[in-house]
């Protein structure tokens, strides 16, 4: 029963988990769909809340978030819609740079991602990416170590945050390759300064 996130099980007794451990990629599992519908039938569940997931699962509008915060450092993007004029692929790369990165706004597991290296490839790159989301988004390159850190929140509200990962792959990029087929090597403490890692 979805008004409840109920079943009945072989007994025909109504049975109403206590919590709920949210495990599907894309949506609705991270973009904010499930969580508010938990949200709405008061059911606890282990991701963050509808905001942060449905900002994260938004790369363009995340990115604009975090540069709010000066000490963090974002590439510049540009995003481009399906139906909608975008600007001539020159003035793209003028702006960004080759290579650059197109990828699909809304998705993940490196989906539709291309590293574009010439303004030749820059269509096509677009037109692949669109098909997996209707927004895309071109990204200058950002050249430096590549870290993963896990953290969450306990009930109490302290923070616990995880060993930073730092993450080699020997391919173009960390891509679906990479990420799934065991073709990138995740180092735990990450090769950095203790003071890089502690800020």
């Amino acid at each position: 029963d979805r008004n409840e996130f109920t079943f009945l099980n072989e007994k025909g007794e109504t049975v109403r988990p206590d919590f709920c451990y949210i495990t599907i990629h894309g949506a609705p599992g991270e973009n904010g769909v499930l969580q508010g519908y938990f949200d709405l039938i008061g059911m606890p569940y282990s991701t963050s809340g509808v905001f942060v997931e449905a900002l994260t699962f938004n790369k363009f509008a995340l990115n604009n978030y975090l540069r709010a915060f000066p000490q963090i450092h974002v590439s510049d993007s540009y995003v481009v819609r399906k139906g909608l004029e975008r600007p001539a692929d020159t003035e793209i790369i003028e702006r960004l740079g080759l290579p650059c990165f197109v990828k699909p706004n809304a998705g993940g597991s490196s989906f539709g991602v291309t590293k574009v290296k010439t303004e030749a490839d820059l269509a096509p790159a677009i037109e692949k990416a669109m098909n997996e989301s209707d927004e895309v988004m071109i990204e200058k390159l950002m050249v430096g170590t590549e870290i993963t850190c896990g953290c969450y929140k306990r009930k109490d509200g302290e923070v616990v945050t995880f060993p930073i990962t730092e993450v080699v792959t020997t391919q173009e990029f960390f891509d679906y390759d990479a990420k799934y087929n065991g073709k990138v090597e995740e180092i735990t403490p990450a090769r950095i300064a203790p003071t890089t890692a502690q800020r």
